[in-house]
């Protein structure tokens, strides 16, 4: 997702932040600040100012590369009664850039990306280095277009199949990462393409399907049982 200055208008604040990391440097259009605070549940807030048709948050992790991250995302008109809009939110482990992570479209004020950690446990440091929330598109077109289905999900054996979005725009590759963010498998795919099906041999767990194109990447969770 390419790296674009945030609106003027958005405000930022957050539970805390550890020294000269702070929830500002989320905004500045650079990937080599950030706001870095430790712990489980801890959150960072946008304030759009008035009330938005929100339908994504682009978000960029620190040391994004070699580890994976874990957070929620939740929504509030009133900065009083939250609703979580995004659960068991998993970046992909393999770029510092923005990664976009879309859920159905909501009219909110105030958005926080809640941090719970990432793969190397420890301190479960929460580091985000640049944030931008979606609302440009109001209508949620973009959201519903960029959907796709996996077949059977959870899934043991045999034939996976994935139904990809409706008119793309380019060809592109699929990835299937671990929570650690190590990849397991990977194939291209042509724009023409609308089911592509494999035979994989996947240990149980919880995996991260990533269709990967030059515009944008989408995912969704792969259940092996």
């Amino acid at each position: 997702v390419p790296l674009f200055p945030a609106d003027s208008f958005i405000a930022v604040t957050a539970i805390g932040n550890q020294l000269g990391n702070t929830p500002q440097n989320t905004l500045d259009n650079s990937l080599t600040t950030r706001w870095s605070q430790p712990g489980i549940g801890q959150w960072i807030r946008y304030d759009l100012g008035s009330v938005q048709q929100v339908w994504a948050v682009d978000v960029a992790f620190y040391a994004g590369d070699q580890r994976t991250s874990f957070f929620a995302v939740e929504v509030s008109e009133d900065d009083e009664v939250y609703e979580q809009v995004l659960t068991d939110g998993v970046s992909s482990g393999m770029t510092t850039g923005l990664e976009r992570f879309e859920f159905s479209p909501v009219k909110t004020r105030y958005v926080q990306i809640v941090g719970n950690g990432n793969s190397t446990g420890g301190a479960n440091w929460n580091s985000i280095t640049e944030a931008r929330v979606r609302y440009d598109q109001s209508t949620g077109l973009k959201s519903v277009e960029q959907t796709f289905v996996i077949s059977p999900n959870p899934y043991s054996s045999g034939e996976l199949r994935f139904t990809l979005p409706a008119m793309l725009s380019s060809a592109g590759s699929m990835t299937i990462t671990d929570l650690n963010g190590r990849r397991v498998y990977a194939a291209e795919f042509q724009a023409t393409d609308t089911v592509i099906s494999y035979d994989l041999q996947l240990s149980p767990g919880m995996y991260i399907v990533s269709l990967n194109r030059a515009e944008n990447s989408i995912r969704t969770r792969l259940v092996v049982y």
